[in-house]
């Protein structure tokens, strides 16, 4: 079995990686983000203005429990999706892999676009607070570290090297 789930902040690279491994690895892609707007047929950010973060959370879940049943996968997850200790505990027993992809606050800064992530429009600074918040429960929730502050190949060289130590 090959399923392998990336977490990590938003701008840590877990959709970028997730798609590389998936074809590197002849697995299928799946995105939680993506899989959720599709079934809502509205974006992320629309859910959130409209029905709100709690909303938005229940469809987090939801989607989980759906993808954990479409057998071998590499799954990027949302930034958020450690906040519901259900979605780890959803992940761990149907065999996936969990691995965080830990970047640190400047590059993350750095890489991502705040027009496209509803938490972050008001405030630029609420995402070093979003980081302490979840740093904990990444780490917490991880069966693999992987630090994503190298250069695209160097990161993604480690991160195959080690699944494919763990036999995955």
């Amino acid at each position: 079995m090959k399923k392998i789930a990336l977490i990590g902040m938003m701008g840590s690279g877990k959709t970028t990686f997730a798609k590389i491994i998936s074809e590197k690895m002849n697995l299928k892609y799946y995105c939680t983000d993506e899989y959720i707007e599709e079934k809502q047929g509205r974006s992320i950010g629309q859910i959130f203005e409209i029905e709100g973060e709690e909303f938005f959370r229940q469809l987090e879940a939801e989607a989980i429990k759906e993808l954990v049943t479409l057998g071998d996968m590499v799954l990027s997850t949302g930034g958020g999706i450690v906040l519901n200790h259900e979605n780890i505990m959803n992940l761990k027993k149907n065999g996936f892999i969990i691995v965080l992809l830990n970047r640190s606050i400047g590059k993350i800064l750095s890489s991502i676009d705040v027009t496209k992530r509803p938490l972050l429009k008001e405030d630029i600074m609420k995402i070093e607070k979003i980081y302490r918040e979840r740093e904990f429960l990444y780490k917490q929730s991880s069966d693999i570290i992987i630090n994503n502050n190298d250069d695209i190949d160097e990161t993604l060289n480690t991160l195959l090297n080690v699944l494919i130590d763990t036999g995955e």
